[in-house]
């Protein structure tokens, strides 16, 4: 899997999201790749990730350093 490269702007800069948006963009392609491989559906594959992502900042919330 494609590594996610450290960020070059402060979390306060104007770029930072957009970084962290292409820093992640692969990896999340080659995991939905490897998903759909593996035989799953690109349907449930996003509702799944949604639902996990939706999760893990919900726990974050609670408990930013878990």
């Amino acid at each position: 899997m494609e590594e996610i490269f450290s960020p070059k702007f402060a979390k306060d800069h104007p770029e930072y999201v957009l970084e962290c948006e292409e820093a992640m963009d692969l990896p999340i392609q080659e995991l939905i790749e490897e998903a759909v491989q593996a035989g799953r559906d690109n349907k449930t594959i996003f509702k799944v990730l949604a639902k996990l992502t939706g999760a893990k900042a919900l726990a974050y919330e609670e408990d930013p350093d878990p």
